[in-house]
Parts: structure tokens; sequence; C-alpha cells
């Protein structure tokens, strides 16, 4: 048995490809056979049914030695879950618990007899765990062994005696505060309940007697933070050299409210990164997963992960001392205004600012857990383009950060390094974009992109800025939209190519001269820069040109795609219901007439001076709105996949409210097409379907190159048992061996006939093929039935268990045996969940099976060749002798009909396929991140399938923007509602209502 300082392979359980290693299964069987040999700690009982059963405490990370499990469910659970951390030594399967301290005069002395709470300290912040594999390496410099030993300290035991229990002091104090964290506990109910507690304990024992004790015997255990006085006009900060100033050194405003004693009118709350980065070193999992980004493997052509993507490489060119250091931090800040209150009617806008930490893989980087709130700016107005006021204390940290680094201990290599950090860009929606860029995006120039060279220009009768026909400069030089003088401005061929990309020095260059606005020069939101508005948009020079190598950046201000995407389909959406929110307005047809070729918008004369309006072919009859709310009332979605957006739906007055970012997310994504699909002409409903694919390609979780210039792509190979690819191929070849003239047909039945007897004979004496020998042997003779699953990502539930439910788990696709781009994938419903138990010597092994009702891939699926949407007929139904698949095969797709009455969509329903959340598949691996049962709390949904949508441009077919019905509605110019003059302050979401 290897010594407990030599036990590496207990934290190695997976291979370079991601599969159990065999050095990890063999020391597993040999921990077993430890463990049961040693009848000392072996719980034996015998069963009702009179079955002698031995039983040990199970070291996995679940279990973490408190429950008693048989020899196959630990073997189970350390397959799947691991060791608990820090069990080295196997003191509680019969190993002496005497302290060891390592030979290395630089070893670190620590107690193996480690408790979950101890790690809990770590756990909880970075979802990993604090180890201490092996005691070689550097010493820990001084503020990681404090912390070290601070664990150590706060372990001893709650009381001294031989009844004294095996819970720590730290243990108590953070089941206590987990239990008030988790209840929402007030102080009193706490102090009420530790003191009963203490009464019932010995008089020695050291549980704190309150709440404040509570805290205070944590706190040398907790992170730092700042609270800044502010300006109440947001002029300055009350800090560093200025902290002992009394009034604003702009407005000459009190820093404190009016009264005796001294409450300052403004305080922010700053979080200091830089010890909060060095926790994360201080746990090896966490320092391990630190350099994910160096270490992950990478598609040519694909972007998984910001390091594959050119920016960052383009800083690593710049920067090769920077780069070298794979330990080195990458952040990214975002910050959003929003309302605490919960509630509209009390205006109040409260902005944190949060950093993301991209080291970390792209399923560690966006969990909660490791995105660090940095500042809490107090409201209750937007801080405005004085954002720059409350960004000092961080911004002067970020510097620090990147010239002279902080010394840090990596806890997975047991060293010592400098660690520097760089923020690489910031990410905000339109309004604070300008806010942290200096940007303004008000008025003609507002497009941070093309900047002084737009040709934006101003609406007569909207009276607003607009960009119409200034993207045709974007395409590709031949693009027949060129030379198209009807389709955009009247008479009007585009000839210029796009605007020049300014790199970051020239507009550092451009920047120079502009006043700051952390200084208080610009506390006036009213100044105005020489020439704003003409040659340029810039209010301010942004505080993080202050940064040494902001300038060197290839991106530094991003825009969050979510907001864009709600913005877009709201105002889509509202146009085509023609709801009073609608962008098609009175103002909008009289723009038409004047700047576009189309009379059949334009506003015709009615009588007592009155206007009719022309039904455009893109709007809805009043019928088709009905429709369309009524289909959103029934739609049912799998779980955690989208909210009851039923529920924001007025069928009577034929609108919605209250649509989330996530809803219109998947609205835009998915439903759009389908709910439109029959509704409105071809060619507008292929336009917003080509949109639609759009933002699915930009929001997958794998960005392919290729894709977002193209719209092209390919599935995935299809699913098998990868146990059996080797013996079915061999198989396969010996048939066709035998024999050559057969047809396909007739080999695929002999293999469904013989291959079981071939498997069970050829495996029968080949040595380690234990797990293949229980396969052939077939499954044992009781079968188990469940009414849901869940696997491969997915949540299956069989269609008759939940039928009352507002959500749809029973859809299920598979791919087809030999996938090419003649066959079609194989739809069905979800019946059965059978579980199937077979032979074997190394623990149980397990397979599930759904029986499914499958749809006729001929007479029951089809495709459409142009735009690759997929509908089911539910009454054809087929595969009726070959109903059964592996549950890992299975992928999950719910079905809804069409809301159009439109005789081609009758009987027919739409597919949709759903992606499995925590799971991302990058290069040649597939990782799955353990679903912790809040399904609403992961990330927004986001594609993993390649897009393939191809739209062809026909400029020979016009389009008729008149309905078909030829109804004109009457409107008084007067009186007529214009919601773009309708500005909502309430909603920090809500885009700039100046530009259009």
């Amino acid at each position: 048995m290897a010594s407990s300082t030599d036990r590496k392979w207990m934290y190695e359980k997976t291979d370079s490809e991601g599969f159990l290693s065999s050095e990890y299964c063999d020391n597993v069987d040999s921990f077993l056979d430890f463990a049961f040999s040693n009848e000392a700690i072996v719980d034996t009982r015998v069963s009702r049914h009179g079955k002698t059963i031995r039983e040990i405490k199970c070291p996995c990370y679940k279990c973490q030695n408190i429950s008693y499990r048989d020899r196959a469910t630990v073997q189970k659970h350390l397959y799947k879950e691991g060791f608990m951390l820090r069990y080295e030594r196997w003191t509680e399967h019969g190993e002496s618990s005497i302290r060891y301290v390592g030979q290395s005069s630089t070893a670190m002395e620590l107690d193996d007899n480690d408790d979950g709470y101890k790690r809990m300290m770590l756990d909880n912040m970075y979802a990993c765990g604090y180890t201490s594999d092996t005691l070689e390496g550097d010493v820990p410099n001084p503020e990681a062994k404090s912390f070290y030993d601070m664990l150590e300290a706060l372990d001893e035991p709650l009381w001294e005696g031989e009844k004294a229990t095996n819970c720590s002091k730290l243990q108590v104090a953070m089941r206590f505060l987990t239990w008030k964290s988790t209840f929402n506990v007030s102080n009193a109910a706490y102090d009420y309940n530790i003191s009963m507690v203490n009464e019932l304990l010995p008089e020695e024992n050291k549980l704190p007697k309150n709440f404040y004790d509570t805290k205070k015997s944590l706190e040398k255990l907790s992170l730092p933070y700042e609270r800044i006085d502010v300006c109440k006009n947001h002029c300055m900060l009350f800090y560093k050299h200025d902290k002992a100033l009394t009034q604003c050194k702009y407005c000459k405003e009190s820093r404190y409210k009016s009264g005796r004693s001294k409450v300052p009118n403004m305080v922010m709350s700053y979080m200091p990164i830089g010890p909060r980065l060095k926790r994360l070193y201080m746990s090896s999992k966490t320092a391990k997963d630190m350099t994910w980004h160096h270490d992950h493997k990478t598609t040519e052509g694909s972007m998984a992960h910001p390091s594959d993507g050119m920016a960052w490489k383009h800083f690593d060119s710049e920067n090769p001392d920077f780069a070298k250091e794979i330990r080195n931090v990458r952040l990214g800040l975002c910050t959003d205004g929003f309302n605490p209150n919960n509630s509209n009617s009390i205006p109040y806008s409260l902005w944190p600012v949060f950093l993301t930490i991209y080291n970390l893989p792209p399923w560690m980087s966006m969990k909660d857990s490791f995105i660090e709130v940095c500042l809490i700016i107090p409201g209750g107005k937007s801080p405005g383009q004085n954002i720059d006021v409350f960004l000092r204390p961080l911004i002067d940290e970020l510097k620090e950060l990147y010239k002279e680094g902080i010394e840090v201990y990596d806890a997975y290599r047991k060293e010592n390094f400098i660690m520097r950090a760089i923020l690489l860009w910031t990410v905000s929606d339109f309004p604070a974009y300008a806010m942290l860029s200096g940007w303004s995006t008000h008025g003609r120039l507002a497009c941070p992109y093309c900047m002084g060279d737009t040709k934006a220009f101003r609406l007569q009768a909207g009276g607003k800025s607009c960009w119409f026909d200034c993207h045709r400069r974007f395409l590709p030089r031949l693009h027949p939209f060129h030379n198209d003088r009807n389709g955009f401005l009247r008479s009007k061929k585009s000839s210029s190519g796009p605007p020049r990309y300014l790199t970051g020095w020239e507009i550092f260059e451009e920047v120079s001269n502009i006043p700051v606005v952390y200084e208080g020069v610009l506390s006036n939101p009213n100044h105005k820069e020489p020439e704003f508005g003409k040659t340029h948009n810039w209010i301010k020079k942004s505080i993080f040109w202050e940064l040494e190598y902001w300038p060197m950046l290839l991106i530094r201000h991003n825009l969050d795609v979510m907001h864009i995407e709600k913005n877009v389909f709201e105002n889509l959406f509202q146009t085509i219901m023609d709801t009073d929110k609608t962008k098609d307005n009175i103002k909008a047809r009289k723009d038409v007439k004047e700047l576009c070729n189309r009379p059949s918008l334009h506003l015709l004369s009615g009588n007592n001076n009155k206007l009719l309006k022309p039904k455009a072919s893109y709007t809805l009859t009043k019928q088709q709105v009905n429709d369309v709310c009524t289909w959103l009332k029934q739609v049912k979605f799998p779980d955690g996949y989208a909210s009851n957006i039923g529920r924001c739906v007025n069928v009577k007055e034929g609108g919605f409210y209250n649509f989330k970012s996530h809803d219109c997310h998947v609205f835009m994504q998915r439903l759009l097409p389908i709910v439109l699909r029959g509704m409105l002409p071809k060619q507008i409903w292929e336009a917003i379907l080509e949109l639609c694919t759009f933002f699915r390609v930009i929001c997958s979780r794998v960005l392919h190159i290729e894709d977002l210039q193209k719209l092209k792509s390919h599935i995935y190979i299809l699913l098998n048992c990868e146990e059996l690819l080797d013996s079915v191929g061999l198989f396969d070849k010996e048939l066709r061996d035998l024999f050559p003239s057969y047809d396909e047909a007739t080999l695929d039945k002999m293999k469904e006939d013989e291959f079981a007897k071939w498997l069970l004979m050829h495996v029968m004496n080949v040595p380690n093929k234990e797990h293949l020998r229980g396969l052939a042997q077939g499954p044992l003779t009781y079968v188990k039935s469940h009414k849901g699953y869940f696997v491969n990502g997915y949540r299956f539930h069989t269609r008759t268990a939940y039928d009352g439910r507002v959500t749809q788990n029973s859809g299920v696709c598979v791919k087809g045996a030999t996938y090419n781009e003649n066959e079609n994938d194989y739809y069905g419903l979800l019946d059965e969940i059978l579980e199937l138990e077979y032979h074997s010597t190394v623990g149980r092994c397990v397979v599930v099976l759904f029986r499914c009702t499958w749809f006729d891939p001929v007479r029951g699926v089809r495709v459409d060749p142009k735009t690759n949407m997929v509908d089911v007929k539910p009454t054809a139904i087929g595969c009726v002798d070959d109903p059964f698949i592996l549950a890992s095969q299975a992928q999950q797709v719910y079905y809804t009909s069409y809301p159009s009455k439109a005789k081609e969509l009758k009987g027919w329903l739409a597919v949709v396929k759903t992606t499995p959340r925590g799971v991302y598949e990058l290069a040649q691996d597939v990782i799955e991140v353990e679903d912790d049962g809040n399904a609403e709390k992961d990330n927004f949904y986001q594609e993993t399938e390649r897009i393939e949508c191809t739209i062809t441009d026909d400029l020979h077919h016009p389009i008729s923007f008149v309905h078909e019905d030829g109804s004109l509605e009457e409107v008084e110019e007067g009186d007529f509602y214009n919601s773009d003059e309708e500005v909502d302050r309430n909603d920090e979401d809500s885009e700039d209502e100046e530009s259009e």
C-alpha cells in the first residue's frame, strides 16, 4: 500500500483524454481491499432477506465519511465523485492518525485530520477545496501562511474531555452562519438560539456566545473591503490625500448630512481585488484551473474561450513578458444599473461593478462564485459620465497589479510567484458604453465603430438620428445590393467601403487633449467639447486610459448581446404585432415618402382632413394576433428552458408585457420563426429567420469563424456506445469477409441476430474484459422502470407521468445510424425509462434504455432544405419494431404547434432542439458540469450545434410592402400615438432613447 505522502493518484482521477485512468481504478480497488480487510471499521449487518451486508464509511466528495455504503456503492461513488479532499491519510479506514511532518525544511506542518468546514471556507468562495497533496515546495508567503494557520487554529475541538464531539469551533461557527444566511434569520433570533445551545453544552465549551462573537472569531478569514465617502454631486471621493476633507473641492458641498453626527451624504463600497485573486491560488483545485486558458485544447477556426480570440493573442504578442507567466490574470469589467427595490414605482439606480476572471474555463468563469463584485456605486441616480470618479480605487489597484504585481502562493504547484493582472475590456449595454468609454451614444455620431466617418442623418418627421442605408458599405465589393437603387435610399447606389478601424494608439492621441471627469472638471452634465457632434462625440477622456496597456488592446469596450437582442426583438415584434408601440407610425411613413421608393406605404388623404395608412405586409391581422397570443398562452417548454411566457401575454388586448431578457433571448432565436411561419409573406419571413439565425450563431458556446462569416456548418457526429465501437467494427468486417455478396439490409439483420453471441465468445477468454463479458452475458432477470431521468445535461420525463405540468420533457431526438446529407434525425416521445443491470465483478453495471414512440421518418418528418427547420406529424407513427435507444444517445427536443392556420402547416408540429446546461464541448473534450439543481441560475441558454441557414439574396422578386387585404387605417396626425416619445426613466435596461 502506498504511503499517505504518496497518494497524488487520489486526486488524479482522469487521464489526458478525460476518461477514468487505469491507475486510479487499480488504486481504488487496493483501497477497498485494505478497508474491508480491517474488521474494526467495517459495519456488518444482516438484511431482512438474510443476506450479510458489509459496509464502510464512504470517503467520496459527497458522502465525506458520513454515510456507510457497501463495496460496490463506495466504488461507484469514488469513480463518479472522486475522493473527499485532504484525505491522504485514511484515518476512518484503519490508518493511524499520527501527525506527519515532511522531510523538507520548507514543509508546512498541517494536520491531516481535516474537517469539512475548514475546506468550506474555500469551497463556498470558489466551489473547490483546499488540499495539501504533498508537503514539499516553497514555504507559503507570510500572508498565505497566516491564513492556513488561522484555519488550523480554528480547528480546535469545541470542548475537551472524553465525551468531546468531533465538531470543531470553525465547523460549528460556519454551520450557524450558514443557517442564518439560508433562512434569513434575524440577529436577535440568532443570539437566542446560540445562547440556548450554549446552555446545553459543558461550561468549558468554546462556542461563540452571540452573533458578534461568531463574526469576530472568523474575522481574520474574511476578505477586506473599504467604505469610501463620496460627494453628493459625484464630483470626488474623500479618498487618499482628500480623506480628511469635510467639503467637496469642486462644488463646495458638505461631506456630511446636516446635524451633529458625522453621517456622510453618500458612501461607496470597494472590495480590493488583489486579496480575492490571492485566495483563488490558495486552493490547489482552483489554482490548477487558473491556467486552463493556456492548457486547454483549441481548434483552428473556432473560439470557445476568450483565449482563442484575436484580442487575447494580440495582447500576448505585444506583452511577451506578461504572457510567459501563464498564471497572470486577465479580467473583464461589467456594470449596469438596477433597482434594488424591485419596484418601478420607486425610482432608484444602484450600480454594481463586476469583474470576470477569464483564466478559468467557461463553466467556472461565469458562475456567480467566481464573479467578483469590486464596487457598489450608490444611488439613487445613475453616476453618468462621472462614473470615473467611483472607478478611481479600482484603477489605482489595476495599475499596481500590472506594473508591480503581488506575491501569491500557488497551492497547486507549492510555490510563491509574483502575480500580475490586466483588464482586457469592459462589457455593458449602449448607455453604459458611453459612460465607460467617453464616446457619447447620442446624436448622429453615436456609432462607436463609424465614429466621425458616419453616413447617419436626421429624420425630418421623426426628428431623430437614423442609420438607415449605412450598412451596405460593410458588404463585399461585388455584392448586388451595392447597385440596388430601389431597395434602400431612393435612386442611390453604395460605392464607399467600411470606415477605417482606428488603433488604440490613434484613439489615445485623439483623446489626449480632452479633459477628464474624475478631476471634477466635467461634473456639469451640460459641458460639451468644441466640435462635439460634428467631427467627434468625445465627452471625456476615460479613466481607463490611465492604464498603460490600454492603447495596446485590440478591443477595449464590448456591447452586451443580451441587451441588444432584447431591444431588437421588442422593436421587431411590437411592429409585427401592430401594437401601440410599433415603429411603423405616422412619422415613419412620412419619412419613408421622403427617402424611399415605396409608394405603396405612403399615407393617403381621407375624409375630414384625416389620413389613411395602408396596412403593411409585415404586420399581422387582428385574427392572427389573437392566434399568436393564444398559442403563447399554451406553449410548453422543458424545465429551466424559459419562464412561463404565457403569463406575459394579454390575449384580449393582443399584446405582451414584462418579458425578461432571457425570454426575449429564447423567443428571438427559437420561437419567432415558428410563430411567424405561414403568417407573413415568404420573403419577409425568410429575412426574419436569417436575423434570428444570426443571433443564434453569435450566442453559441463555441463560435466558428466561418459561421460568423457565412452562417454555414454541419452537425455533430452520431452518438454510440463507445465500449463496443471496436467490437462492432470487427464483427462487421468479419461478416463482410464471410458474405461479400450480401446487401446492407441483410448484413444489418445478421448483426442484430448474431452480434450478442459473437461478442460473448469473443471476449470470454480475453483478459481485462470483465465489463464486456458482463454485457455479452445479458441483463439480470429484473428490470426497473422510472418516470424521470437526467442524462447528457437533459432532464427527461415520460409523457404520461407529467401530463398536467406546464412544461414538457418527453421529446426525444436521436441521430441516424450513418448520418449523411440525405438522412434525417429520428424524433419521438418518451414512453418508458428502463434500467437493466448486467453481471459485473467490479461493481454494478447498469444500462438505461428509453422506450419511445417514433414519428415515421418518411411520412412524419420533413426538413425544409433552405432553412433546416424540422416539422413532425404526430399522427404518422413509425419504427414500431425498434422502440429502444440508449439513454446516452438521447437529445431533448420539444414540439409546438404553429399559430398560423396555413394549409401547409396544418397537422404539423415544429421541432425545437434544446441545449443541455452545464455541458461544454471544447476541441475533442466534452466537459460536464455537475447539476446543482438550480437550472434557473445557470448561464443563459446558448447553442451548441453549428447552425446552418442559407437565404439567397433575390433582387429579381421585389417585396410587396402592402398587406394583401388592402386595408386602410384612419389616423389623425395630431393625435397619433408615438411610442418613441415615451421614455421609461425607471428602466435601466432601455436603450438610448435619442437614437433609433
